[in-house]
């Protein structure tokens, strides 16, 4: 998409906004914005001290669009949205994400974040269902209707801590069983690899990470060039050491990788990624981890909130401590685009009840689902095409369906709209309550799954307004899973 300029009006002044892929001029302004606003000044200069110097833009911004706002040909505030794919609880959406939304200091609260973040809500409609962000300040964010979905847990584990999981990997600790005396080696399954993370095959990362999408609930994609330079540890050139347990039966099948920095003798090790697609490979990066104990003193990682850290193996419990670090937030920018969304803990609720279903044959299946469903009234401040009554159901295959209600006609003057009765297509009549595209989203996203939750936090009508039955389908119809994005942008 080639750079558009448009001039509109906000505040009284006449504004130029200039939105698209950069030309070399606008990200030559950008960045010196980003650099203002998030680098240290040590390293990049607000002003480049050779103007004649040839300014190639990064690969990496292949699938972004920026939003730049100016006035009297100065830059003053810019967003950069971004294509992502990302798992949502086993689903695969098109995500807006939000990066570099930045104003120099005198150019803040003018409501130029504000109409820029709104303008291209209204642009992207259509193309994205969600969209999510690492805010700078969360009520700012959460006035643009984004909901708090997780925070990262940063741990900073003393080397020493790592002894006791050592020996006990090494079976020094915990007594061996008798099947310990088969070759170990025979039925290890991987291997590890230890690497320059920019020399990992492209297409052996890719691969991973495309794998990894489908396994980790919240898990974004972007271009595998962004992927690459945020997952080495954010740097240009990137010289960050890689850790890979690779597959034995498939050597060019990567199981985890962690990728990491050392800062010298009796410094530290941080790790800038630690993904995995099960516990045993997690384990296996962990011991590669332990073996460095004796070369520095303190390890620094980021998991999840979700990790049950406290049974990593290392001693949690003396001299480790966690910071939370990359909140993240998210929102519903399209409720209509959730049609068709899967839940899979429905199937294995079935499997569990030992009540026939073939995904082969859907269609001659039993809708065990069909009692499940809720009607509500979306109240969205920021995007005005939610603002419908909707009828959230659920299929035979366990898929989302989205109907949209029209209030009920005030017929022998009854008041219908304090009854809040909205009928479909066949008149068939619901009772419906308001739920906030806040309380919406935290519930797709997983972070809540309780429908007191919503009104303790002003989400939604009283519970006493809201039929049991739907009560009860939201219990069931969401659960609580806290996403982990991983890749910061």
């Amino acid at each position: 998409m080639s750079m558009i300029e448009e001039e509109v009006e906000i505040n009284g002044s006449n504004i130029l906004l200039k939105r698209g892929h950069y030309d070399i001029q606008t990200y030559k302004d950008v960045k010196q914005l980003e650099n203002y606003c998030f680098i240290k000044s040590s390293l990049y200069p607000y002003s480049d001290d050779n103007e004649e110097q040839e300014i190639e833009i990064p690969t990496m911004y292949d699938d972004t669009i920026g939003t730049a706002l100016y006035l009297e040909n100065n830059l003053k505030a810019h967003v950069l949205g971004m294509s992502l794919r990302q798992n949502i609880n086993g689903n695969i959406f098109d995500s807006l994400g939000y990066r570099a939304v930045s104003a120099f200091p005198e150019d803040r609260r003018k409501g130029y974040i504000k109409y820029l973040m709104l303008k291209t809500f209204e642009l992207e409609k259509d193309k994205y269902a969600f969209s999510i962000l690492f805010p700078f300040k969360e009520s700012f964010y959460a006035h643009l209707g984004f909901a708090s979905i997780a925070t990262n847990i940063k741990i900073t584990v003393p080397s020493t801590n790592f002894y006791n999981f050592l020996d006990e990997y090494n079976n020094k600790i915990v007594s061996k069983l008798p099947e310990d005396n088969l070759d170990n080696e025979n039925i290890d399954p991987y291997f590890l690899e230890r690497i320059l993370f920019k020399n990992i095959p492209n297409e052996d990362l890719d691969s991973f990470l495309e794998r990894y999408l489908s396994y980790s609930h919240g898990f974004v994609r972007s271009t595998l060039a962004f992927e690459k330079f945020f997952l080495g540890g954010g740097n240009e050139i990137v010289y960050d050491w890689s850790c890979l347990v690779r597959n034995k039966e498939d050597s060019n099948k990567i199981e985890g990788l962690i990728t990491y920095k050392t800062t010298g003798w009796k410094g530290k090790i941080e790790i800038s990624a630690f993904l995995y697609l099960n516990e045993i490979v997690k384990y296996k990066l962990l011991h590669f981890l332990s073996v460095h104990s004796d070369q520095i003193r303190s390890f620094t990682f980021e998991t999840s909130s979700r990790e049950r850290y406290s049974l990593f193996g290392f001693d949690i419990s003396s001299g480790a401590t966690l910071t939370n670090c990359n909140h993240q937030m998210g929102r519903i920018l399209n409720v209509e685009l959730l049609s068709g969304f899967h839940f899979p803990h429905l199937i294995d609720m079935l499997k569990q009840l030992n009540l026939p279903f073939n995904n082969e044959n859907r269609g001659k299946e039993i809708n065990y689902f069909s009692h499940l469903h809720f009607c509500v009234r979306i109240i969205d401040k920021q995007c005005e095409w939610n603002n419908k009554i909707f009828l959230f159901s659920i299929d035979k295959s366990a898929n989302l369906l989205i109907t949209q209600l029209t209030p009920k006609e005030n017929n022998n003057n009854n008041n219908n709209e304090d009854k809040h009765i909205a009928i479909d297509s066949n008149s068939k009549e619901y009772t419906y309550w308001d739920l906030h595209i806040v309380g919406l989203s935290s519930l797709f996203f997983g972070c809540i799954s309780d429908i007191t939750h919503l009104q303790a936090r002003k989400w939604s009508s009283n519970i006493s307004s809201i039929p049991p039955c739907q009560q009860s389908s939201i219990k069931t119809i969401f659960i609580y899973n806290t996403p982990f994005f991983c890749l910061s942008f």
